[in-house]
């Protein structure tokens, strides 16, 4: 399993497979993950934690500048048939709105930032704590 357990600026903490790795810097975090997904070991035996995983390198690639990858892979999770209940997640809309605003494509960033806000607006109760993290994180980002 791998967890991104902290991220310091320009450092990573990663847990992967259940043991904790020393910090990392930022840059270096993909290639780290990489592998892993490729494993053929529990990620690959449980489709749901993969995605999960692809979401999280989404997020490692743009945080290492690698804006473009970022956007692309975020595309192809969105292409893939949702499993239960579809839903947009605010990583990739976060994902999509920063790294659309690091390459120029100042439209796209901002219908995703305004996607991110429906969510968070929508979100019953309190809100979903990783959503409104994420829009906070995205505002600070994206210029209007």
């Amino acid at each position: 399993m791998i967890v991104i357990l902290a991220a310091l600026p320009g450092m990573v903490v990663l847990l992967l497979t259940g043991k904790l790795q020393k910090p990392v810097e930022l840059s270096k975090a993909p290639t780290i993950l990489e592998p892993q997904l490729g494993n053929s070991g529990l990620v690959a035996v449980d489709p749901e934690r993969h995605t999960e995983y692809l979401h999280a390198l989404s997020l490692a690639l743009y945080r290492a500048g690698r804006s473009d990858e970022a956007l692309q892979l975020v595309a192809r999770l969105s292409a893939q048939p949702a499993s239960g209940a579809a839903r947009v997640l605010p990583i990739d809309l976060a994902v999509s709105a920063m790294a659309s605003q690091k390459l120029g494509r100042f439209a796209d960033a901002r219908a995703a930032l305004d996607q991110l806000r429906t969510l968070v607006d929508e979100a019953p109760g309190s809100g979903d704590r990783e959503a409104t993290g994420f829009l906070r994180e995205v505002e600070s980002v994206v210029h209007e």
